[in-house]
C-alpha cells in the first residue's frame, strides 16, 4: 500500500498559475521518513516561536519564503535553508512526485466556452487538478511491474472539494478513460482506494512537504515563463538561482507521464488535450526536463 499526500498553491485573481503536488511514499517507509521530516519542521517551528513569542502550527512555504505571518522575524537564510533541505531530501527518500498545473488565464477562457458535454469536475480548477493527480497516481501504479498495492490519497483539509472528489473516485466518469493506458477488463482508477481523505496540514509533515514542493514549482514557472520579479536579489543570483537549485533536487523524482507530456503524446484524446491546453506556457517542457 502507498500513500499520496497532496497540497496545492495558487489563487485565481492573485496568481498566474495553480499547482497541485502529490508526494507518494510506500507504507513501509512512511513512519521513518515522517518522523525525520517532522523533526526538521519542529526545529524550524521552535525558532519561529522564540522570535514571535507565540505558538507554532505549520509551515506554509509562501509565507516562509516571502517573510509573511511572523516569518520575517526569523533569519532569511534559516528560512531558505529549510526549503533547500527538504528539496534535497527528495533525492534520498524513496518517494515519487506527481504534478498538476493550470494556467488561470487559460482556465478562464475555457470556462467561458461552457461546454455542457464535459463532466462537472471540469468546472472547478481544484477538482480538475485533484482528478489529474488521481489519474497520474493510477498511471504510475499500473505501469509498475512489481506493483506495491493501491494508493490512498490524502489532501490538505478541504471538506467541500474532497467530498466531490471521493464521489468521482468511487464512480469515475468514462470521459477520463483515454488519459490512461488501461488494460482490457480493468476498471477505471482501480489502483486507488475509493475514498479521498483529508487532514489538517499542521498534523502532517508530508502535507507540508507537498506544499513546499508545489510552491517551489509555482515560483519556478512564474519566474521563468511569466517573467515575474524575484522576491530577493544578492550576489549569489537571488531568488531565481535559489529556486532553480531547489528544482534540480526535485527533477529526478517528478514523474513525467509520456502519454500526456511526451513529444509523442496521445493526440485527439479529450482529457489529454484539455490538460495540455490548460497548462501554462513552458510547463510541458518542464515536465519533460527540458526547461
Amino acid at each position: 500500500m502507498r500513500f499520496c499526500y497532496v497540497d496545492e498553491t495558487g489563487t485565481q485573481g492573485k496568481d498566474n498559475v495553480f499547482v497541485m503536488v502529490g508526494v507518494i511514499i510506500n507504507e513501509k517507509k512512511l513512519h521513518k521518513y515522517s518522523r525525520e521530516i517532522g523533526l526538521h519542521i519542529r526545529e524550524l517551528g521552535e525558532k519561529y516561536s522564540r522570535q514571535n513569542q507565540t505558538g507554532f502550527k505549520e509551515i506554509k512555504t509562501h509565507a516562509l519564503l516571502e517573510g509573511k505571518g511572523g516569518w520575517n522575524k526569523v533569519d532569511a537564510n534559516t528560512r531558505k535553508n529549510f526549503c533547500s533541505k527538504v528539496c534535497r531530501m527528495a533525492k534520498s527518500i524513496p518517494l515519487d512526485i506527481v504534478v498538476s498545473c493550470i494556467d488561470f488565464n487559460e482556465f478562464s477562457d475555457f470556462k467561458e466556452q461552457n461546454n455542457p458535454e464535459l463532466p462537472k469536475f471540469t468546472e472547478r480548477y481544484w477538482q480538475l487538478s485533484a482528478v489529474q493527480i488521481s489519474l497520474e497516481v493510477q498511471s504510475l501504479n499500473q505501469g509498475e511491474k512489481r506493483n506495491k498495492g493501491k494508493t490512498l490519497l490524502i489532501f490538505d483539509h478541504n471538506e467541500k472539494e474532497s467530498k466531490k472528489l471521493s464521489s468521482f473516485i468511487f464512480e469515475p466518469d468514462e470521459w477520463i478513460d483515454g488519459y490512461l493506458d488501461k488494460e482490457k477488463n480493468k476498471t477505471l482508477l482501480n489502483e486507488i482506494i475509493d475514498t479521498a481523505f483529508t487532514i489538517q496540514s499542521e498534523y502532517s509533515g508530508l502535507i507540508q512537504i507537498a506544499d513546499c514542493y508545489a510552491y517551489i514549482i509555482k515560483r519556478y514557472l512564474e519566474i521563468k515563463f511569466f517573467k515575474m520579479r524575484a522576491l530577493w536579489d544578492n550576489n549569489e543570483g537571488g531568488e531565481s538561482a535559489y529556486i532553480e537549485g531547489c528544482i534540480q533536487h526535485l527533477r529526478e523524482k517528478i514523474k513525467c507521464n509520456k502519454r500526456v507530456w511526451g513529444k509523442k503524446y496521445k493526440k485527439n484524446i479529450p482529457p489529454i488535450d484539455l490538460y495540455r491546453n490548460l497548462a501554462p506556457s513552458g510547463f510541458i517542457d518542464f515536465m519533460r526536463g527540458e526547461a
